[in-house]
């Protein structure tokens, strides 16, 4: 049985609707036009209904644990939280929804990230997938956590330490650890950084000093 539950007022979570048919979202769509939180996690689904693109003031999307093995690239833009863990997907989509700010998509068979990842996201998580390197973080200045543990990742991009929220927050998160890593970054690192890098065999912590470190 698939149960998909709506949540139209992101603010009440009492204000639920459950659908034990995803074939009736058309009928949703057309009585909550405002839906703000949609979970269709745990159904064993393998394509997207699609109407998606029709939630046009959906926040949260949560397709986790299912068996899609891909993501359409006409979700919302005003989608900010997208879970996608636990499916079978191989790649993300060129084009994500221009308002995300935080992207888990763990456990997948995910090879490659594309280098036009959104400069809004705040958190990333690829965490148990079949990366063997990063792209170009460069543009994602407002990036806080990032996090790909379990992959193939022999390396670790430097430009991560000209990241503007380093000094804005002070701390900048970046799990690594459970890779092949074969370089660590080496850079100096400013006293305002606060990174936390994480190797297989060591952890390295990088604190803050009133010197280069």
């Amino acid at each position: 049985m698939i149960k998909i539950i709506i949540i139209f007022d992101i603010n009440n979570l009492d204000n639920n609707v459950y659908i034990n048919d995803s074939t009736k979202l058309e009928y949703h769509i057309i009585n909550y036009k405002n839906i703000m939180h949609l979970d269709f996690a745990f159904n064993n689904l393998i394509t997207f209904p699609n109407i998606i693109h029709k939630f046009t003031n959906l926040q949260i999307l949560q397709f986790n644990d299912n068996n899609f093995s891909d993501i359409p690239s006409n979700l919302p833009n005003s989608i900010k939280i997208l879970y996608c863990d636990n499916n079978h997907l191989t790649k993300l989509p060129y084009k994500l929804p221009k308002q995300l700010t935080n992207l888990y998509c763990n456990y997948n068979q995910i090879k490659k990230l594309p280098n036009n990842l959104n400069n809004t996201l705040i958190a990333f998580n690829c965490n148990n997938n079949l990366l063997t390197k990063l792209p170009d973080l460069h543009k994602l200045i407002n990036l806080r956590e990032l996090e790909c543990r379990y992959n193939f990742i022999n390396n670790i991009p430097k430009c991560i330490l000209k990241f503007k929220n380093l000094y804005r927050y002070k701390k900048f998160n970046l799990y690594v650890y459970i890779n092949v890593l074969s370089r660590i970054l080496n850079n100096k690192i400013n006293y305002y950084y606060y990174i936390q890098i994480l190797n297989y065999y060591k952890s390295i912590l990088l604190k803050k000093n009133k010197n280069y470190i």
